[in-house]
């Protein structure tokens, strides 16, 4: 959807630790350094050298956001086809329940909410 939207292949920083393995940390830290790695800091790597899947680190997001972040503004496409302005701001979401936890107002150690 980011990418529809905005033109920009990125990914949530929470999606990354939670669904794809990924050190959730390492891989926001590595969008604000300037360094010459490869590109796969905070991927877990080995596990997909275990699963012969390599090349799966190629294939995903290089960069990811925090929710909340600003990715970018919508295309001229999805600005035509939304009927919104080309200088409409669309943000990094996270995985629904997640985001579910903050809407219900289990922000405090010790709350719990069912989902």
């Amino acid at each position: 959807l980011n990418y529809r939207l905005t033109g920009k292949m990125v990914a949530s920083g929470c999606n990354v630790a939670v669904r794809w393995h990924h050190d959730g940390w390492d891989v926001l830290e590595k969008n604000h350094e300037s360094s010459d790695d490869d590109g796969n800091k905070g991927r877990p790597m080995k596990l997909y050298e275990a699963l012969g899947m390599k090349d799966l680190a190629d294939k995903l997001p290089k960069r990811t956001l925090a929710m909340g972040d600003v990715i970018g503004t919508l295309t001229e496409q999805a600005a035509s086809d939304l009927n919104l302005s080309k200088e409409t701001l669309v943000v990094q979401g996270g995985p629904d329940a997640f985001v579910g936890m903050i809407g219900l107002g289990t922000i405090r150690p010790g709350q719990l909410c069912l989902i």
